[in-house]
């Protein structure tokens, strides 16, 4: 849970990298 918080704070502070967008969706999913 922690990580997609951290995942989520980097992808809004990058705003060019839709890949950990991805990840995120990923880790939720699991």
């Amino acid at each position: 849970p922690n990580i997609s918080a951290a995942l989520y704070t980097v992808e809004f502070q990058k705003r060019g990298l839709p890949h950990i967008h991805c990840l995120v969706w990923l880790a939720n999913r699991s």
